[in-house]
């Protein structure tokens, strides 16, 4: 881990000044930041893509931890022969990434998400295209299970005219339940009694015309006799009610993750609005049983103020020591001297 305590105080001055001001925030205690440490991962060596004839970049889009290890995905390609875009890495995110062969998971477009439970880690994908005789890659939930190599496709189901696999039952189920043409999902978490729980983070009519959500899926799933889940395509909703400050904010879920701990759930939201900076929010709220909304509490930085990361966040999970850690997709904007091969992350306490 690469610390610049100059970074930190610039970043978390930032937090403060920059931060909309909480108007009356009556809603829910908010928990406010202790430490911050950022960090810089080096995905591969510098890449230039002669025929793309730009430098090749690394973008998290999800991040977990799970059996002693992080697993983190890049949403852009990794330089030819180099591996597929889940990586792996010791804690605290430090050293050098292990690569997965390219031909792992070879049939995936675009992981989004990554989700640790007691029996193996989930991912996902955004589930935002599927035509009838293509895309079905871009429609996939995968799960491994404790102590195995290779991940299953959970629900699979094979496109007839594609011969692709996806899971499209699921695909489908969701898109009933929305009822709209659009939409995409950002964020994964296993939660208690077997339940799995998908953040949803754009809606509307097409990919260019929507809105920003911040409202979560929840699916119930049991276990075959081989050990892989199978999902109950029975969806409810959970719809996430932001303060009185941030209602007005285009903030769209990017992450999710569940902390049995604290029986709480924790989310990172995100900012793109064209021609201003890239931000993001954490929130916390608990988890009850049955309901059907939750009140979001804000972390808070310097003077008690919303802390606004100057990042977009896309991946969020707890290590092994209970720090909070953010994975960022900055859009191939190289912030605070990043370099188109590296990643940033922060490592925070509350």
């Amino acid at each position: 881990m690469k610390t610049n305590l100059f970074v930190l105080s610039i970043l978390l001055l930032f937090a403060a000044c920059r931060g909309p001001k909480p108007q009356n925030q009556k809603e829910v205690a908010a928990f406010a930041l202790a430490q911050l440490d950022s960090g810089r991962i080096d995905c591969f060596a510098p890449h230039f893509d002669s025929i793309e004839q730009r430098w090749t970049f690394c973008e998290g889009s999800a991040l977990a931890y799970w059996a002693d290890h992080f697993y983190l995905v890049s949403d852009k390609s990794l330089p030819p022969n180099l591996g597929s875009p889940l990586l792996k890495m010791e804690a605290p995110l430090a050293g050098k990434a292990q690569y997965f062969p390219a031909n792992y998971l070879a049939e995936v477009e675009k992981l989004e998400a990554l989700a640790a439970g007691p029996k193996g880690l989930w991912a996902m994908t955004a589930f935002d295209r599927l035509k009838a005789d293509d895309w079905a890659g871009y429609n996939q939930l995968w799960f491994w299970k404790n102590g195995e190599k290779q991940p299953f496709l959970v629900g699979a189901e094979t496109q007839e005219s594609s011969g692709q696999k996806g899971s499209l039952a699921l695909q489908k189920a969701i898109k009933e339940h929305l009822g709209q043409p659009y939409f995409k999902l950002e964020g994964l978490a296993e939660g208690p009694n077997q339940q799995l729980f998908l953040g949803l983070r754009a809606l509307g009519k097409s990919y260019k015309e929507f809105d920003y959500q911040r409202r979560i899926l929840c699916l119930k799933y049991d276990y075959n006799a081989a050990g892989i889940p199978v999902l109950d395509l029975n969806i409810e909703e959970l719809a996430l009610d932001l303060p009185s400050w941030a209602k007005d904010l285009p903030l769209g879920l990017s992450s999710l993750e569940y902390r049995a701990e604290e029986q709480a759930f924790y989310l990172a939201t995100s900012m793109e609005i064209e021609g201003q900076a890239l931000s993001s929010y954490v929130w916390r709220f608990p988890y009850q049983k049955g309901s059907k909304k939750a009140d979001l509490a804000v972390l808070q930085g310097a003077k008690k103020q919303p802390f606004k990361v100057p990042h977009k966040a896309e991946g969020l999970c707890f290590g092994p020591k209970g720090e909070l850690y953010l994975l960022f997709d900055d859009d191939r904007e190289l912030l605070w001297g990043r370099q188109p091969h590296q990643l940033d992350y922060y490592r925070l306490r509350y």
